[in-house]
Parts: C-alpha cells; sequence; structure tokens
C-alpha cells in the first residue's frame, strides 16, 4: 500500500458513510383513539371477547397479553399476569373496518 492510498481511502469511507445512510422517519404520535374500558369482573375473561388469536409477553415479568377477535372482527386485549394470577382491571378494543 503506497502512502498515497492512506487518503484515499479515509475519503471514499467517508463518502460511502455519508450518502449511504438514510433518514430514519420519527413515527407519528399522536393523541389515543383507543380509551381502555373497565372489565365488570376480574375472575374470568367473559367469553364475549371471542376466540383467542394471540399471546404476547408484556413489558413486566410474569405479565403477558391475550389477544382475543370477536365475531365482528374486533380485536380485544387482555392484561394477565400469570405471577399472581390477576387479570388486568382495563381492556383494549380495536375496531377492524
Amino acid at each position: 500500500m503506497s502512502p498515497r492510498s492512506g487518503p484515499c481511502l479515509l475519503v471514499l469511507a467517508v463518502s460511502l458513510a455519508l450518502f449511504g445512510c438514510e433518514k430514519i422517519e420519527t413515527p407519528m404520535v399522536g393523541p389515543a383513539t383507543l380509551a381502555p374500558v373497565k372489565l365488570a369482573q376480574r375472575d374470568a375473561i367473559p367469553l364475549e371477547y371471542g376466540d383467542l388469536v394471540g399471546v404476547t409477553p408484556a413489558a413486566d415479568v410474569g405479565g403477558v397479553v391475550f389477544y382475543f377477535q370477536k365475531p365482528d372482527k374486533t380485536i380485544v386485549t387482555v392484561y394477565v399476569n400469570m405471577t399472581h394470577g390477576v387479570i388486568g382491571e382495563n381492556v383494549v378494543e380495536i375496531p377492524r373496518r
């Protein structure tokens, strides 16, 4: 490698880094449009929530979120703390159009 190739490689690397980068769009954050709904009873998940279609871990340890699909295709999320055996007091209904 000649002494002149070092600066050329540096210019090439910087050029690739500058022109190869792409600005990441900021996610649109606005007012919440889905209001939580209080569960009438917290000893069972109501059957009218429909079929269980998915389960994901929640942010806290031992928590999971169950996703149910109503007959009209509305998605209902229910938080359950599996460690303490507690159903969350609020659910979120996500309508589908």
